[in-house]
């Protein structure tokens, strides 16, 4: 997989969030807060990260909640391209991830401590990310 592949199979970010979604819920949206998989509703907006909003706690929340990506700016196909490309090879220097993804090697160097972070600490979701990038 590279930033050419990734942008060509998810041409919006808008529809790579509903691929990880998919990964995440499955066909059963639930909310990270209470629980809850009825009364999960979108929220109307040109957000960058479509927001979903639980009808039984009344929270908001995105598809990152309690993640690793949790909080980041930065384009969610270029983070997980980061992870895919790091589980892959994770000698690779920060300045080759960095021109590999296109992320600045600030950047880069950021979101790869979150991830090997993540990785060390079993991150199911992030594994199952990684599980389903490498059979794209």
């Amino acid at each position: 997989m590279d930033l050419e592949k990734m942008y060509k199979l998810f041409p919006e970010q808008k529809d790579f969030i509903v691929w990880l979604e998919g990964v995440r819920w499955g066909n059963n949206l639930a909310c990270p807060y209470c629980g809850a998989n009825k009364g999960i509703s979108r929220q109307a907006g040109e957000n960058r990260k479509a927001r979903l909003h639980c009808n039984n706690c009344k929270k908001s929340y995105s598809v990152t909640v309690d993640t690793a990506m949790q909080g980041s700016k930065m384009d969610l196909r270029k983070w997980v391209l980061t992870a895919h490309i790091l589980n892959l090879n994770s000698d690779i220097s920060y300045r080759k991830l960095s021109a590999l993804t296109g992320v600045t090697a600030a950047n880069t160097f950021t979101i790869a401590k979150k991830i090997r972070q993540a990785l060390t600490d079993e991150d199911i979701f992030l594994k199952n990310i990684l599980k389903n990038i490498e059979k794209m």
